[in-house]
């Protein structure tokens, strides 16, 4: 959450979605929401992680939308970054590089495609990272997909290819 916190790129709207953890989380995400206005915790029982992003998307207003998880990070000027590529370009979703932390250390990644087809097939085929916390969406284009609520691993590889079978959509590939 302090990632998102600190964001250059201030217009953003955090849609929190406290899906039955039996942590502290939900105590640090009602400081978060008393203390940023752009904070909005929501509070459901636990239905999994496709629940709850469904969830954030039917509460979210804005015209953009990135999902980051509990674990992620994001850098200060990922949302400026992804944003203002996707107005540069014209495109409906835009992907920025990202860096892996492992016991191995950490390994920067940036992702190379010519066209979506390629990058389509290297999302499906494991080649690339299907994680959604570097790829910033139009709405429009979430609007009557759900997350499949059967599938608890890789719900986000599911979405992301239904997105991309859309024939309208245009990516901008850091």
């Amino acid at each position: 959450m302090s990632s998102i916190a600190s964001q250059i790129y201030k217009n953003i709207e955090a849609i929190l979605i406290n899906d039955g953890s039996d942590d502290n989380s939900y105590n640090i995400a009602k400081l978060f929401c008393e203390k940023d206005n752009r904070f909005q915790l929501i509070t459901h029982a636990n239905a999994r992680v496709a629940a709850a992003r469904d969830k954030g998307l039917k509460l979210a207003h804005g015209e953009y939308v990135i999902h980051i998880d509990a674990d992620d990070l994001i850098a200060e000027k990922a949302m400026e970054y992804l944003y203002q590529s996707m107005v540069d370009n014209n495109s409906d979703i835009a992907v920025g590089a990202y860096t892996k932390q492992s016991d191995k250390g950490d390994e920067f990644i940036k992702h190379y495609a010519d066209d979506k087809y390629t990058f389509t097939r290297n999302i499906l085929t494991g080649q690339y990272h299907s994680s959604l916390c570097n790829k910033l969406t139009k709405m429009d284009h979430c609007k009557n997909i759900i997350f499949d609520e059967g599938i608890n691993y890789m719900e986000h590889k599911l979405f992301l290819a239904k997105i991309l079978r859309k024939d309208n959509i245009r990516i901008f590939i850091n």
